[in-house]
């Protein structure tokens, strides 16, 4: 089995997500990107936007049910 440090070092963070939007769209922007690899490209774009939205709505969700309290407030 793999150690759970192990495994939370080797999840994608949120920050992950963001950063691989950022470089589809300057490899976008800058025509890095072949128009037969557009379709493909942009559908993964749409799958990471799709999972930061649902991340960001995660997180606030659990914000209203902690009560916008941090474990160091309780």
């Amino acid at each position: 089995m793999i150690p759970m440090k192990d495994m939370i070092e080797k999840n994608l963070m949120m920050s992950d997500y963001m950063t691989m939007v950022k470089v589809i769209q300057a490899t976008a922007q800058r025509g890095a990107i072949r128009p037969t690899e557009m379709k493909a490209v942009g559908e993964l774009y749409e799958k990471l936007e799709f999972h930061l939205k649902k991340l960001e709505n995660e997180q606030k969700q659990k914000e209203k049910t902690d009560g916008g309290l941090s474990k160091t407030d309780n």
